[in-house]
């Protein structure tokens, strides 16, 4: 078994083995967040320049901690003419511990998914890539505070690993706001 094939299986451990330990709380609230994050440092050996970046999350508890799927896309220009401006969009799944703290919480996961590249080549760029698509895997660790009842405002960090040749490492210092309702209880039998 591959370094990569191991640490894939480890992820997808971590993502699923807490589902085990059903409670009451499980699938009681899902929390919609969104917001905005900016990319630190260069990414992709200095030949593009990361924009912003916006994304959602959606959140539910689950064995003791949060099962999260999210979604981001950034736009990426080419310091050059020499390679095509691409916007990239990631998804991903992932679970991992919560501590409250009065009304703030820390949450931290380990997430797998994959980034999808929209090359903008315009036929600019004979023979390369209009769309490819890579895995991705990271952690990340958000501060959750409450504003009002159901209302959060959050920001934290996300490393991601991105599974290219060569690799990319990538991080992004994020924030916004969070919005949490209760599940109707049909559906949150039906998930437990």
């Amino acid at each position: 078994m591959t370094a990569l094939a191991r640490a894939l299986a480890l992820a997808a451990l971590a993502c699923v083995a807490p589902a085990s330990a059903q409670s009451a709380r499980d699938f009681a609230t899902f929390d919609l967040a969104v917001g905005g994050a900016g990319q630190v440092g260069a990414s992709w050996d200095g030949r593009w320049e990361a924009s912003p970046a916006l994304g959602a999350r959606l959140e539910t508890p689950v064995g003791g901690g949060y099962l999260a799927f999210g979604a981001r896309g950034w736009g990426n220009t080419g310091v050059d003419d020499l390679v095509p401006n691409f916007t990239a969009l990631q998804a991903s799944a992932g679970w991992g511990p919560s501590v409250t703290f009065g009304p703030a919480s820390l949450r931290s996961s380990a997430h797998v998914g994959a980034i999808a590249f929209l090359f903008d080549d315009e036929d600019d760029f004979t023979g390369a890539l209009r769309r490819e698509t890579e895995l991705a895997a990271g952690v990340s660790g958000r501060v959750i505070v409450g504003v009002r009842r159901g209302f959060a405002a959050w920001a934290g960090a996300d490393a991601v690993h991105v599974f290219t040749e060569p690799s990319e490492r990538m991080l992004f210092l994020e924030a916004g706001v969070a919005i949490s309702v209760g599940a109707p209880a049909w559906l949150g039998r039906a998930l437990r």
